[in-house]
């Protein structure tokens, strides 16, 4: 591996050593620029070290990791279902993590392309400095992403859409994770399930299942226990739970 900040960050580690900045001599920082150097640990643990990066630490580094992507511009019966879906699969043993769109920097993609340079094995950079630079890392780190949303027309939440296309810097690398979508609508979620399943398929990902439910006011589906054990059957599809005693 040629790439200096890479190779000081393995060597620190292997070392033994905390790594800081006071590690890298100053012509880093001036050749490379901070946003660089940044993104190059990041990857470079997630590669070597993917224990300790994206989410917290359990007992077995193994354990299933999966993120859960909620498309809703407000609190209500998207957020609560994604919630309860994670919440069986924590149970079951895997580490997870709801990231709420409603509450985060996503900027629209430039469709400037930069993101792309790489080819399949693209770095995960994009030049929108913006809360997406956080999440790349934590989708790649990831088992399993589960995606939410509110049914807009039939189709996915603007919020999610625009998600779904900044996903283009990583998009080659999420090939063999498991997929699965929730939505909810007033009238009818329409095309929003088939659009995840899209997704999934270029992606080349494994689509795990859905579940959907129409609904009116935002705690409405709180109250249905038929939609509450479906979401804890998918949940145990995405991680079985092991009842064996061990």
């Amino acid at each position: 591996m040629n790439n200096p900040i890479t190779n000081l960050i393995i060597h620190s580690t292997v070392q033994g050593n905390y790594l800081s900045t006071s590690r890298f001599d100053m012509h880093f920082f001036h050749n490379y620029g901070i946003d660089k150097i940044l993104s190059v640990i990041y990857n470079t643990a997630l590669e070597y070290f993917p224990c300790i990066t994206g989410f917290k630490l359990s007992k077995e580094c193994n354990s299933m990791k999966i993120i859960g992507i909620s498309g809703s511009p407000r609190k209500g019966n998207t957020e609560w279902m994604i919630n309860k879906l994670l919440e069986v699969a924590e149970q079951n043993g895997a580490e997870v993590e709801v990231l709420l769109l409603r509450k985060m920097d996503v900027q629209m993609c430039r469709g400037c392309l930069a993101c792309e340079e790489g080819g399949r094995q693209r770095k995960g950079i994009c030049r929108i400095k913006d809360d997406m630079n956080t999440v790349y890392p934590k989708l790649l780190a990831a088992d399993a992403i589960v995606l939410a949303t509110p049914g807009y027309f039939e189709m996915l939440s603007g919020l999610l859409k625009n998600f779904l296309d900044r996903t283009v810097a990583i998009w080659p690398r999420l090939e063999g994770k498991k997929i699965a979508g929730l939505a909810v609508a007033e009238e009818g979620t329409g095309q929003a399930i088939q659009n995840f399943k899209t997704y999934a398929s270029l992606c080349k990902m494994q689509w795990v299942g859905s579940v959907t439910v129409l609904a009116k006011t935002p705690n409405e589906v709180a109250r249905n226990k038929t939609i509450e054990q479906r979401l804890k059957r998918l949940a145990q599809k995405l991680v079985p739970n092991d009842d064996s005693g061990n």
